[in-house]
């Protein structure tokens, strides 16, 4: 079980006359995987190994958004093993 971010270059658009790319949560379990996407977009520049560049303009606040929405992924997962859903 874990929890990683990926961006889907494949869903890359012009936003602002930049090309960014969808960042996702990606949840892996027992050999699968689901995608969660957070609304929020990146360029590639700034994207390494699963991990935001600190060289990115908003890059506190992106992470702020992004946390957030992995906390409330957290969370329901968590919610789901202690009922024993899965």
């Amino acid at each position: 079980m874990g929890i990683s971010l990926v961006i889907i270059k494949s869903d890359t658009k012009n936003l602002e006359g930049k090309k960014v790319s969808p960042i996702h949560l990606k949840y892996s379990f027992k050999g699968g995987y689901k995608r969660f996407p957070t609304h929020q977009f990146i360029e590639s520049k700034y994207w390494k190994n699963g991990v935001i560049s600190n060289r990115h303009p908003q890059y506190t606040e992106l992470n702020k958004r992004i946390n957030s929405v992995r906390k409330k992924l957290e969370d329901v997962v968590t919610e789901i093993l202690e009922t024993g859903g899965i």
